[in-house]
């Protein structure tokens, strides 16, 4: 009759002595191998994730940064903004009045 294995036999290690055990111990150390390994995949992943989101958050702050600076950039472009900016550098321009005539060949 087969010897039944207690639970206090698996922590004492008596379990590894028995014989059917020793049959098995090259898949017992696969096993704990393979958890070792799932287990540093899944911290690597877990890192990559957060790196992911702060780059995204990053992405984000820099995109609205864009948006604030094209508005800006905007609203220096136009003529009145232009015109001011030259009378505070007391930088005078001459303003054509006459419209551009655009000359079509036939």
């Amino acid at each position: 009759m087969k010897e039944r294995i207690s639970f206090k036999d698996f922590i004492n290690g008596h379990i590894l002595i028995k014989g059917f055990e020793l049959k098995h111990l090259v898949f017992i150390i696969l096993i704990i191998v393979l958890s070792m390994i799932y287990m540093k995949n899944t911290y690597n992943t877990v890192e990559i994730l957060y790196d992911i989101s702060v780059l995204q958050k990053e992405i984000s702050v820099l995109r609205n940064r864009s948006i604030d600076y094209t508005v800006q950039l905007q609203e220096l472009g136009r003529e009145h903004e232009v015109q001011k900016l030259l009378k505070k550098k007391q930088i005078k321009l001459i303003n054509k009045q006459t419209p551009i005539i655009q000359i079509v060949e036939e």
